[in-house]
């Protein structure tokens, strides 16, 4: 929850002065602004020594398939289906 009030608070705020989503013309715009602010928050909310990829990349895709969508349940879906394959996969080996 604090993940999404920090990343849409930031991003909405920012984007909504230069007028863009990631449809727009400016798109590049809209992506640095996801992986800045994705990297920041994980940066300030540390699990363990270093940088954990996953929740970088996990924040960038989910940012990604929201801003193309428009929709909540997009990245929702994704995130089920990627807890799923993990679950899957331990259970397997």
């Amino acid at each position: 929850m604090r993940r999404s009030a920090h990343r849409g608070y930031k991003i909405y705020s920012i984007k909504g002065e230069y007028e863009c989503d990631f449809t727009s013309s400016l798109p590049l715009l809209t992506a640095w602004l996801i992986a800045g602010l994705d990297l920041i928050f994980v940066l300030a909310h540390p699990i363990f020594p270093g940088i954990p990829l996953p929740q970088v990349v996990g924040g960038i895709v989910f940012a990604v398939a929201y801003e193309i969508e428009g929709s909540l349940m997009v990245p929702i879906t994704i995130h089920v289906l990627g807890n799923l394959a993990i679950f899957t996969l331990s259970m397997m080996f």
